[in-house]
């Protein structure tokens, strides 16, 4: 890098204002010489520029680096503000330029920006008129952007976007005063006038007045139809020419509308703490409190609350606040919601009531009905208790609502009982804890049945065989308990025996933790969880959560929209929580086992068994006569052998045994 010095000769003048004040800039030129004293080769150089408030120390105010100047024998010239706008600087006291050339060390000394001639006025005994901020007239501490002390005289048109505000002196316009926005306002002690073409005026020892009010020692009067013609009206007027109200020629007043009918028409809403009635103010209704009316006979009637003497007529009272919820004495009625201590039928011996029990024929409900208990009206001692237990001669269902099942069932139109062929199955009944009952009947009749064949007994005791009965306890201790279970597992089972197993879509305790730690993102709407456990999760994964909310724990299913890390997942959720338990998440391959398939199995494996029982028996009773045949040969041997004895000896006696026994074969 070449070592230069700079000799500087600065040529400044106020910067060139454009459209802004942003864009002001200020022309300045030198010389740059290495240490000899000789020009610089022609080249580009990278100069850093700053201003500051003292010649030495001071703060720095602004800087900027040019990083391709270029020299010419030495001379540069440069735009400051070029790169950095100088929009910071009020240039309301003398600045000192300090420079680096090409990253060295900051040339010595600072050098003043010398203001030209004709700019000395701008900084001047009296006045005040920096590039930014308050401009004073007469004054050298200007309070407001534009601070006049003295006479202010305007030969064109004066426009003033905020309050013109004359306290002394006068304002001598010979042209047009234009206030876009603001007031024009006469000290409370002065005497001067606001002077109309046709010599009539505003005093301020008589009227003053504002944006918001006109007042006057007496009466203030606005008079249309001067000319006593007939036509015309007292109107006023908001945003330029929107008719807010008028007062006819005839007296009536109206309000939203520009045909008054009435001695006050209101189109529209109508506020008021009270309304009362002008010949008797003993009847009066008022929307904050009780009405006293004497009879109320209405089209519609717009109210939070209404109470009345003897009737209220009308053909339907409509919620002022949604339209769509209604009472009709006539017909039905819509309601969100009705408190009463009684709702009774034309006939009086049916009722609802919300205290105790109701006496009704039939109910008809088309979303739903809440009550703590429903009884039989004929006996009491029948009833349903959402809450609990309920008491019930019989129950009957018909029709069915399909459900993803994860449970089994007795499916008797098909072959093999409680198989099901897909995880879409109608149901009647769907419980998601056990059903407890003396006696369970499923429909067998053969009349609803295509018979494929009396099952192979053989075959079903070798399947039988291979089916394992495992030991376990379930993952979720906190629903299902530690209870120990014996019964088969369907992955073994689906090797050995497929057609009792059945795919189903449910949610597996695959992680089942409180999570380390939940971060809340409001502008995405989106918590972050993590665990200590791999998730194994997936974006598009649905996942079970446990949340707490107003202190109860529900579960909630959520797809996962992020997933960080093998710890860390994310879903959406409007509000922010300092924990969840995360359950697992949902797998289409859940399986299901009909034990009920197993059961049937058995039996036939039973019958197999039986069978072979039975053959084993006839086999055993035959080997009994042959044991007894041998026994009787026995004897009858035993006794021969002692005749013999006692007749030839031991030689006679083998000589006779052995035909005797080759005859017995």
């Amino acid at each position: 890098m070449k070592t230069v010095s700079i000799f500087f000769m600065l040529m400044i003048v106020i910067g060139v204002f454009t459209l802004t004040i942003d864009a002001q800039t200020i022309s300045m030129q030198g010389v740059l010489r290495d240490p000899g004293g000789r020009s610089v080769e022609d080249a580009q150089y990278s100069i850093t520029f700053k201003i500051y408030d003292a010649l030495t120390g001071g703060s720095q105010l602004w800087t900027e680096t040019q990083a391709n100047v270029q020299t010419s024998y030495g001379v540069f010239s440069v735009q400051l503000g070029a790169v950095t706008p100088l929009s910071s600087l009020s240039f309301d006291r003398v600045y000192y330029v300090g420079i680096i050339v090409a990253g060295g060390t900051e040339l010595v000394p600072r050098s003043e920006i010398i203001i030209s001639p004709y700019s000395r006025a701008v900084l001047g005994a009296s006045n005040e008129f920096p590039s930014s901020g308050n401009v004073g007239v007469g004054t050298l501490n200007p309070a407001v952007k534009l601070d006049v002390i003295g006479n202010f005289k305007a030969s064109g048109t004066a426009t003033f976007g905020g309050k013109a505000t004359i306290t002394s002196g006068g304002a001598d316009v010979t042209g047009n005063v234009n206030i876009t926005t603001g007031d024009v306002v006469l000290s409370a002690g002065g005497t001067g006038k606001v002077v109309f073409p046709d010599g009539s005026s505003f005093t301020t020892a008589l009227m003053g007045g504002s944006a918001s009010s006109v007042s006057n020692t007496e009466d203030a009067s606005i008079t249309a139809d001067g000319d006593g013609n007939g036509s015309g009206s007292v109107i006023f007027k908001t945003l330029g020419t929107n008719e807010r109200m008028r007062i006819a020629n005839n007296g009536n007043i109206g309000i939203g509308t520009t045909s008054p009918s009435g001695t006050l028409d209101v189109n529209g809403s109508l506020y008021a703490t009270w309304f009362v009635d002008r010949e008797n103010t003993s009847y009066y209704i008022d929307p904050n409190n009780n009405s006293v009316v004497n009879g109320l006979g209405v089209t519609s009637l717009a109210a939070t609350t209404v109470n009345a003497i003897t009737t209220l007529n009308a053909p339907r009272l409509t919620d002022r606040d949604n339209g769509t919820y209604y009472v009709d004495p006539a017909s039905r009625s819509n309601v969100l919601e009705m408190q009463a201590s009684r709702y009774y039928d034309d006939d009086a011996s049916y009722y609802v009531d919300a205290n105790t029990i109701s006496m009704m024929s039939t109910v008809n409900a088309s979303t739903s009905i809440i009550a703590p208990k429903f009884y039989d009206r004929d006996n009491q001692g029948y009833y349903v208790d959402p809450a609990s237990m309920s008491n019930m001669s019989s129950l009957k269902l018909d029709g069915n609502t399909s459900y993803t099942l994860t449970f089994n069932y007795l499916n008797a139109t098909q072959n093999t009982i409680g198989y099901a062929a897909n995880t879409n199955s109608p149901a009647s009944l769907y419980c998601s804890w056990r059903v407890s009952a003396p006696e369970f009947d499923a429909y067998s009749d053969k009349r609803i049945k295509n018979i494929l064949g009396i099952s192979n007994t053989r075959k079903d005791l070798t399947t039988l065989k291979k089916i394992e009965v495992t030991d376990y306890t379930l993952v979720d201790k906190i629903a299902q308990g530690d209870k120990e279970y014996k019964k088969v597992i369907g992955q073994q089972v689906t090797e050995v025996y497929p057609q009792a197993v059945r795919k189903t879509t449910d949610f597996i305790p695959n992680v089942y933790e409180v999570s380390s730690s939940v971060s809340f993102n409001a502008e995405k709407k989106e918590l972050s969880i993590t665990t200590n456990k791999e998730h194994e999760f997936a974006i598009g994964n649905k996942v079970r959560l446990i949340i707490s909310t107003d202190e109860k724990e529900t579960k909630k299913e959520f797809e996962v929209i992020a997933v960080s890390d093998n710890h860390t997942f994310s879903v959406n959720y409007d509000n922010a929580l300092d924990k969840v338990f995360v359950y697992g998440k949902q797998v289409n391959d859940f399986l299901v086992v009909d034990y009920e398939a197993i059961a049937m199995l058995n039996v036939s494996a039973t019958q197999e068994l039986a069978k072979q029982v039975e053959e084993l028996q006839k086999e055993n009773t035959g080997l009994k006569l042959q044991l007894t045949k041998i026994e009787t040969l026995e004897q009858e041997l035993r006794a021969l052998k002692t005749m013999l004895k006692t007749t030839g000896g031991d030689n006679s006696l083998g000589m006779l045994t052995k035909p005797a026994m080759n005859d017995k074969k």
